[in-house]
This record gives structure tokens, C-alpha cells and sequence, in this order.
């Protein structure tokens, strides 16, 4: 953190009103800290700046001092606060290399991510392409390659991986690492070997009879070669480079191929790129020529019925062929494509048969033709005509208008309802009879009509959303023909169930110390209806100050909890149909514990996925088995590293946060009257365990427990609860009285500063009315006090800085001793002079002077007398210090002037004074009167009204 943090104020005053320029230094504690001060009082921090890991609290001593080398010293106290920092990669580089033929699994590189506030970080990768060749471990920070990469430099010559940490709170600054894919030469392939080719053995031009594709994934030129097997062969056979990588494999000029001799050449085809070869094998078959087969029998005629199933052999037909030259296996026969040559097929037996179905009212001319063909491996055929004739069969079955049906009914219909009415057509016009097979139990059918009538009501809650039935409509025909369709049958549902808890008592635990808006745990209520009718919300019966429940069923917590406290909620659930249902009232007991007494950490062999609810299950039953009658549950599960005692690391194992109750008495809402009971950890502990180590009991072989320990080590020696301060009514009522007490305080302080200073404050404003006589001017408006002094002394011009002002030290000050004594000297309010305002602030402001800076009481001068007692030497004649030791008045510093004030009780009545006889006067602000004194014979008197100075300003003197 740099920039400014605090300015310091400061007052310096000097004897000619021209403010003097302060001069300010700074130390810090510890020394040499970021911080500077200007000239102006500005203090900032500066780099490398705070830094709260290092030092969190500083000391700063300020010292000024001014043009007259007064000084002056105040501390600031800097308390630094922590700023989470996000974590770093500091080992990243900027590029590694990766051979495009790297094995699986290959170690790239190891993060090493560091925190400055010492928090875990947490790190994601991605790489860009993510095609899946990079794998990034989240517990080693590893980046390796997958099992099976397929780097290719052709494709992606270099990957973008980018490394983003946190701490759970801050997220540091992104890092990116560039992998290069380094190419290595790959070997070429042939891509179309091996294959095969036929060679007529007549055949006597040089011509190519094979293209052999070459690939090379680095884009080198490939040359071809061959080799042909028999050697007789090599001759007859010759390779060339054809562009692109191809070789053109082709034979040479009269080869003279002798099917007799050779049916057969092996031709092996190598490519290279000059380090790497290829091969292929190319298959030469050499053909036989010969002549074209015959059909032993033709034309032929063919009866058959219509719709004769697919597949049917036509036996009447005879395709027999002789051929010379070729083996029957060689030949291929084929139906020759014409109008009606879908309908029949020939395979190599050869055998005709019936390749689609053939419907005689579809309009077939009687006969109609058809060909089939026989062809050799020349390529030579014969062709075979066969006239067919097709008659008529009852092959129309019954067709339904709608397949499937769909109707709706509501559950709500009696029995013997028609639904709905199916009709089905049969287009040889035969009479259909309808039937429900298999026969249901909800449904018939009419036989004749088709009407489907319901058998009894439909129990939406009973069966199923939707029943379906299979209607058949079968015809009079020889043979009988069916058709077929189904009717679907929606239930409508109503609401007539309400909506059921699975439970009827809730019985739950959870810390006290919970935060405020943490998940508690759910209820759960089904309805038997379908739909929006089975759509159920719930709620609370009575608003609870504790805790929440939304529509779903989530309880959570909604205030600040008492520990060691049974809270009971009541809540319903209501479905969304209309008419609406709600069910019966369900109880919720929540028990608060204190987690440091109860809770005990048990870490598993198994990591946290493992941990699936059925190993759940069986370990609480196994440990309440264990430990009987306890009842073990479970707080939490989390993941925590932690080394057993053979120096063996747990490593992200599974954890589970546990207590127990000391028996299952409260799970029934009959026993609500009884507290729930929490084995604490201490016991838990020494029971789970067989040595100091919090090493697993040997009863627990078998359950993955490794470790068991206090969830809390540091032992809870006093866990408390305060009502006033825990629980938002207390804190509501402490601050409600608190308000009344400082309200009740005030009063009396008003009361008593009116009891006070009333006298005071109405004297104040009675001078201020009468302000018209003289008096004694002020020596200089800008010095603090109320002694008057003569015009040669100068004000102190000490500095002040702006803090806190010392305390008011009540001393006089040095002034000349007086002569004698005034009458009433020393007395509160009997005598003459009245020194209620002696040693403390006037009542018209709260200026406080330091015993240094308060200016000296000068009083005027006395005549000179000869009853006057001798001087002393080095006394002047006008000093009055037995009086001010007594009576001199407090300072008190006001704007404009300020004028020296005595109070006094008036102790004469007469309307008249001799001013021959008094050689001093005061003028009292306090009572508006003028107090006349002979300082040798102590005579004194008050002015009557008319002989009264003049208030404040109307004159001025040099006394």
C-alpha cells in the first residue's frame, strides 16, 4: 500500500502575528519503516510499502519544531491490515519441447505455485487445442502426456497452455506456457495395398493395370520399386514415378501371360523416402478367356398366387447353364432391370425367387414378362425369357383409419362409459368382427360396432398413467385375414390424495455455532396423484425466529443459535391441484452441541469419491453395532492430508466429521420431554483408539478408519453461552437499555451543568446587556489569560500542534510583590473579592494554558506612600504576589479581546466613593461593578452604578 495516510495539524504563533515555518521529523518503531513527512505535515507510505506477513503494527514518532528551536512530540500508532494476495507460478518457463513421437504418459513439467499469505493454491489448466494429448494433476501440479497421445507437428505444431491459481479468495495473475511439437520423419505408407487385379491372359499392349498410392506424412518424394514373384514375372511387369507420390504399375509390350502355365504374379511394391521404405503386396490374377454361357431351357412360363411371401423359390423355373469354359461358381446371374423386375430375384445357386410382394389389385397385367441374365467372368451372357401369369388370392386384410388410437379419460368415469369407437375397412369386402386381445380388464369392445366401453372406473393412483390395448379386426375371407391397431388410453388424474410425509417425526443435530443461512436438512413428502396435482411446496405452520424452510423441503437456519438447545418446528406440505390438499402437521426436532465437545475427525483409507453411500450406510451401522447404544453420526466429509504415525501420508483421504449420541431415546416424538445426549470426545476418543496416537482400535478392522482425533485439539476449558450477547433478542434488549441508561446519564449531567453554571450563564448575558461604562483595555488581543500587564510584555510564541491539550496546570504567575493587602483578601464570598473563578477556566470558554505559556497579572501601579513598607532589593514597588497566590484568576482565551475579570460582593452602601483615597480600580464583568482598593491602607469600596467602568472596548488604557 503506498499513498497518504494521515496529515498533521499544527498552530504556531509569534510576537509580530507572522506564523513561523515548522520544521518536521520522523522516526519509526521498527526503525527504518516506509514512511515519509513532508514539510506540510503529510505523512505517506512508501515502497516497498506495508506488508502485513512481515510486520503488521508500526510506531511513528513526529517531532516539530519551529524557527525558535521550540519542539514539540506526538506517536502515531499505524496498524497494518492484511490484503489477501493471490498465488504465483514461479518456476513457469516460456517454452519446452515435445518430440511429435513422445510415449504415453511422458513427464512435461511440474508447477510450483507459491502464496504469499501462506494459503493453499488451488490450479487449473487448459490448453488450446484441448484435444485431449495433455493431462494436468491437480495434487502434483504435474503436466504430462495422455495414455495414448497423437501429436502431429502437420497438424498442430505448437499447443497454448495457460495456468490460472487461487487461494479460495484471490485469484493470482494467469501464467502460460507455449509447448512446441518437435517433428521427426515418419516412414511412408502405401495407402491402397495390398489389392488385386485381373489380367486377360490374351492381353498384348503395354498399359497400366494398378495406381499405388504413396503417402508420406513429412511431404518427401517417394520412389517406387518392385519385385515379382514367380521370377518369370519380373520381365513382364514395370514401375514409374507418377506425381504425387503415386507409382503406375504397368505391363510391358506382349507380355505372353499363359493362363495354363501362370494363373497368377506377386508383385511387391516398395516406396521410400530415402530413409524410411513402405511396401505392399499387389495381387496379379491372370483370366482365362472363353465362351459365353447357355441356358439349357427357354422360354419359360410361370403360374403364382399374388402376395407370395418374400423369399419364395419359384421351383418351376429351371436356370441350368452350360458353359464350356467356366466352372458353374464363376457365373452370375442377374434379373434384367425392367417394369416388374423389382418384384424377383436370382441368386447363384441359381434359384428364381420372389424379391417383393405382388398384390393383384394393384392392377398386374396377365402375363407380363420378365428376363434374367447369366454372364462369365469375360463378361459374355445369355438372357432367359419367362412370361408370368399372377392370380388373384384373399390377401387384403382389415386396415384401421387410425393406428394408434389415443382418447383421454378422466379417473372420475363409471363403468360401462363408451370412451371411444374404432372402425377398420377391408378392401376385398368381407364382414369384420372386432375383439380385444388379450382380453383387459378395464376395457371391451363391441363386436360389431367397435365401441370400446369401460369395464369399471380408472384408479389413476392404481395403474399406470397410460393403459394401451390391442384391438383386432379380423375378416370372413379364406384365408381369414386380421388387422391390427392399439388404442391408447389416458388416465386423467384429479386430486383426491393429499400429499403424505415419508416420515411423521424429523429428528435432527447440528453445531450451534451454524452459520446464519447454512442447509440444515430436507423433508420429504410424495402425493399419489399425477401432475401439477402431485406437485407439492412446503412450508412452516408458525414463522420460527431460528430457523427456515423453503418450498422444497430445505431447512436453514435463520438466526444465531443457543448451544445445547432443542428447537421444535412444525411443518406441512400442500400439493397444487385444485381442490387443494394439505397434509397432516410433521414434527422437526433440532438438537444444538457444541462442536468442541463432541466432534471427532475420523480419517478413511479410502479418498472421498469412494466414500458412496451405501460404505456410508455401513459403517454407521457397523460402528452403532460396535458401540451399542450409541448412535454415530455424520457432519461432515472432507478431504485433509494428514501423516499417521508411521511417517505414512494420507494423501487427499477422506475425513469424516463425527459424534454420537449416547443412545437412539429421542427418536421417537412421544419422548420430545428428553434431552438428547452427546458422548463427548474425550470418551469417544479413548474408545475408537489404542494409543496416544489416535491409532484405530482393532475393533474397527474391517471399516477403513485409520486415524481418530478431536475434531477441535485445543481443549475447550469453558464454553458459555450469554443470552444478552448470543442471540439477537438479547443483544435487542442490551442495546434498548444502554440507550436509556446514556439518555438517563445526560439528564443528570444537563441538570447538573444548568445547577452549576445557571448563575454563571445569567451574569454572562446580564454584562453583555450592559456593556456601556469602561473599562480596563486588553494589552493585546492575541495573547491567552485574564492578567492584566503592561504593554511591554510580549506573548509567549510557543507553537502548538493540534492534539490532545495537557492538563491545566493551576500556578500564578511572577508579578510584582503588592504593598499590602486589600481588605477581605483571601475569602470565597465574604470579603471583597471573589475568586469563584481562581485556578480553573472562566465560564465563557474551556481554554487551558500550560504553566509556562500563561502571561503575567499586571496590576496598575501604586501611588507612592510613606507609610509604604521599605523595599527589598531587587522587589519592585508594584508587586502584588501575596495576592495573586491567592486571588488571581484563571485565563481564559476568547476571540476578540480579553479583558482581566475579578468577581466580587458588593460591601458598601454607599452611593458615593472618595476616590481620593483609593488609588486602584477593577472592573468585575461578572457583577457589571467597579471595585476601588488602597493598597497601603486596605481600604475598599464598590462604585455606585453611575462611577462603573465601561464595558469592554468602549476605552483603552496603558496600565
Amino acid at each position: 500500500m503506498h499513498g497518504q495516510i494521515f496529515v498533521v495539524e499544527t498552530l504556531d504563533v509569534d510576537i509580530n502575528d507572522t506564523a513561523s515555518v515548522p520544521t518536521f521529523t520522523m522516526t519509526t518503531n521498527p526503525a527504518n519503516g516506509p514512511f515519509t513527512i513532508d514539510a506540510l505535515g503529510n505523512i505517506e507510505v512508501v515502497p516497498p510499502g506495508l506488508n502485513y506477513n512481515f510486520e503488521d503494527y508500526w510506531t511513528l514518532t513526529i517531532t516539530i519544531v519551529d524557527d525558535d528551536g521550540n519542539t514539540d512530540t506526538q506517536p502515531l500508532y499505524v496498524q497494518v491490515t492484511d490484503q489477501n494476495s493471490g498465488p504465483l507460478i514461479l518456476n513457469l518457463p516460456s517454452t519446452v519441447n515435445v518430440s511429435e513421437d513422445s510415449a504415453g504418459g511422458l513427464w512435461v513439467f511440474t508447477l510450483n505455485p507459491y502464496d504469499v499469505d501462506g494459503d493453499t493454491a488451488i490450479c487449473t489448466i487448459s490448453s488450446n487445442p484441448n484435444d485431449g494429448n495433455f493431462v494436468f494433476d491437480t495434487l502434483t501440479y504435474e503436466i504430462t502426456l495422455s495414455a495414448t497421445p497423437s501429436l502431429d507437428y502437420q497438424i498442430t505444431p505448437t499447443y497454448g497452455v495457460t495456468i490460472v491459481c487461487n487461494d479460495g479468495m484471490d485469484v493470482g495473475p494467469m501464467a502460460k506456457l507455449t509447448i512446441n511439437i518437435i517433428e521427426v520423419n515418419e516412414p511412408p505408407v502405401i495407402l491402397n495395398l495390398p489389392a488385386t487385379v485381373t489380367v486377360p491372359e490374351d492381353a498384348i499392349n503395354a498399359a497400366w493395370i494398378f495406381i499405388a498410392n504413396g503417402y508420406d506424412d513429412d511431404g518427401d518424394n517417394l520412389d517406387f520399386t518392385i519385385s515379382v514373384t514367380p521370377s518369370s514375372g519380373q520381365s513382364k511387369f514395370f514401375v514409374a514415378d507418377f506425381g504425387e507420390n503415386d507409382g503406375n504399375i504397368s505391363i510391358v509390350n506382349s507380355p505372353n501371360f499363359d493362363y495354363e502355365d501362370v494363373d497368377q504374379y506377386i508383385v511387391i511394391v516398395t516406396a521410400s523416402d530415402g530413409e524410411y521404405t513402405a511396401t505392399g503386396t499387389l495381387n496379379v490374377d491372370i483370366t482365362d478367356v472363353n465362351e459365353p454361357p447357355q441356358f439349357d431351357l427357354k422360354p419359360q412360363t410361370l403360374y403364382l398366387d399374388e402376395n407370395l411371401p418374400i423369399n419364395t423359390i419359384l421351383s418351376s423355373i429351371d436356370l441350368s447353364v452350360t458353359d464350356i469354359d467356366d466352372d458353374p461358381w464363376n457365373l452370375t446371374f442377374a434379373v434384367v432391370p425392367s417394369t416388374y423386375s423389382a418384384f424377383f430375384k436370382v441368386n447363384q445357386v441359381p434359384r428364381l425367387k420372389v424379391a417383393s410382394l405382388m398384390d393383384y389389385e394393384a392392377v398386374f397385367p396377365e402375363p407380363f414378362n420378365i428376363e434374367v441374365s447369366v454372364t462369365d467372368t469375360d463378361g459374355n451372357s445369355d438372357i432367359l425369357t419367362i412370361e408370368v401369369y399372377l392370380q388373384n388370392v384373399n390377401d387384403n386384410e382389415p386396415e384401421f383409419a387410425v393406428d394408434p388410437y389415443v382418447v383421454t379419460v378422466s379417473e372420475s368415469l363409471p363403468g360401462g362409459t363408451t370412451i371411444l369407437t374404432v372402425a377398420a375397412t377391408d378392401d376385398d369386402g368381407d364382414n369384420i368382427e372386432y375383439s380385444i386381445d388379450p382380453p383387459s380388464l378395464y376395457v371391451e369392445v363391441d363386436e360389431v360396432t367397435g365401441e370400446l366401453i369401460l369395464k369399471q372406473p380408472l384408479n389413476r393412483e392404481a395403474l399406470p398413467w397410460m393403459i394401451r390395448v390391442e384391438v383386432i379386426a379380423t375378416d370372413d375371407g379364406t384365408p381369414s385375414l386380421q388387422g391390427f391397431t392399439y388404442v391408447n388410453i389416458t388416465i386423467k388424474d384429479i386430486n383426491d390424495n393429499e400429499p403424505l410425509f415419508e416420515k411423521t417425526f424429523y429428528n435432527w443435530e447440528i453445531r450451534y455455532d451454524t452459520s446464519i443461512g447454512s442447509y440444515v436438512n430436507s423433508v420429504k413428502a410424495t402425493d399419489s396423484d399425477r401432475g401439477a396435482n402431485a406437485d407439492v411446496t412446503y412450508s412452516l405452520l408458525l414463522d420460527h425466529v431460528f430457523y427456515d424452510m423453503d418450498g422444497v423441503g430445505k431447512v436453514s437456519v435463520n438466526s444465531i443459535l443457543r448451544p445445547e438447545f432443542m428447537y421444535l418446528l412444525f411443518c406441512r406440505a400442500e400439493d397444487s391441484g385444485k381442490p387443494l390438499m394439505i397434509s397432516d402437521i410433521t414434527t422437526i426436532r433440532i438438537d444444538t452441541f457444541i462442536p468442541e465437545l463432541v466432534l471427532i475427525n475420523v480419517h478413511l483409507g479410502i479418498t472421498e469419491p469412494d466414500f458412496t453411500t451405501a460404505v456410508r450406510t455401513q459403517m454407521l451401522d457397523s460402528l452403532n453395532a460396535i458401540y451399542p447404544p450409541w448412535q454415530f453420526r455424520i457432519s461432515a466429509v472432507k478431504t485433509e492430508d494428514v501423516v499417521v504415525s508411521s511417517r505414512r501420508l494420507l494423501a487427499s483421504n477422506a475425513v469424516l466429521e463425527m459424534y454420537a449420541l449416547v443412545d437412539n431415546s429421542t427418536d421417537g416424538i412421544d419422548n420430545l420431554d428428553k434431552l438428547k445426549n452427546f458422548v463427548y470426545v474425550d470418551t469417544l476418543v479413548n474408545s475408537m483408539t489404542i494409543d496416544d496416537e489416535g491409532s484405530a482400535s482393532v475393533v474397527l478392522n474391517g471399516l477403513d478408519i485409520v486415524l481418530v482425533e478431536p475434531t477441535y485439539p485445543t481443549k475447550v476449558s469453558d464454553v458459555t453461552f450469554n443470552w444478552w450477547l448470543d442471540t439477537t433478542e438479547g443483544l435487542a434488549v442490551t442495546c434498548l437499555l444502554s440507550a436509556i441508561a446514556c439518555i438517563f446519564l445526560l439528564s443528570m449531567c444537563l441538570c447538573c451543568c444548568w445547577k452549576c453554571c445557571g448563575d454563571r450563564i445569567g451574569a454572562w448575558f446580564k454584562k453583555c446587556c450592559k456593556r456601556k461604562k469602561k473599562k480596563l483595555e486588553l494589552v493585546d488581543e492575541r495573547t491567552s489569560g485574564w492578567e492584566m500587564r503592561s504593554n511591554d510584555v510580549g506573548p509567549s510564541e510557543r507553537p502548538q500542534m493540534d492534539t490532545t491539550p495537557e492538563e491545566v496546570v493551576e500556578t500564578s504567575p511572577v508579578v510584582p510583590k503588592p504593598q499590602t493587602v486589600p481588605p477581605g483578601g483571601n475569602y470565597t464570598l465574604g470579603g471583597v473579592f471573589d475568586y469563584r473563578y481562581a485556578g480553573r477556566p472562566h465560564p465563557s470558554g474551556p481554554q487551558h494554558l500550560k504553566q509556562k505559556e500563561m502571561p503575567p497579572l499586571i496590576l496598575p501601579p501604586t501611588p507612592t506612600s510613606s507609610k509604604s513598607a521599605p523595599k527589598k532589593e531587587g522587589e519592585s514597588s508594584q508587586s502584588l504576589q501575596p495576592l495573586l497566590k491567592k486571588a488571581s484568576p484563571m485565563l481564559h482565551r476568547q476571540p476578540g479581546r480579553v479583558s482581566p475579570e475579578v468577581g466580587g460582593i458588593e460591601n458598601s452602601s454607599s452611593s458615593t466613593v472618595d476616590e481620593s483615597k483609593y488609588d486602584g480600580n477593577v472592573y468585575d464583568k461578572v457583577t457589571g461593578k467597579t471595585y476601588n482598593f488602597n493598597t497601603e491602607s486596605g481600604e475598599s469600596s464598590w462604585d455606585p452604578p453611575s462611577r462603573r467602568l465601561p464595558p469592554h472596548g468602549a476605552h483603552n488604557f496603558d496600565v
